[in-house]
């Protein structure tokens, strides 16, 4: 059923699958980023997430991938913290 579902997904029209997706963007855990995307940039969004999800459930996991902050352990941060390092 996966495989089906995920094929129907990359069958769908772009406005269409932008259509389905646009309810779980908002109520996922990351709406707050969602709604300051632009059109070009929730276009670009969809196509992304349509070869990657297999069901719309899907779209908040993959969202965390493009807006949640990355985690650092100790021994990381020691490295980027440590003098020399270059700022970006």
């Amino acid at each position: 059923l996966n495989w089906i579902n995920q094929q129907h997904i990359k069958q769908k029209g772009h406005e269409e699958l932008k259509d389905l997706m646009l309810p779980y963007l908002q109520q996922s855990h990351y709406s707050e980023n969602v709604r300051q995307l632009d059109k070009t940039q929730l276009d670009l969004l969809v196509e992304v997430f349509r070869d990657r999800i297999v069901c719309l459930t899907d779209i908040d996991k993959e969202l965390e991938e493009f807006f949640a902050l990355p985690q650092y352990g100790n021994e990381s941060l020691e490295v980027l913290q440590a003098d020399g390092v270059r700022q970006v």
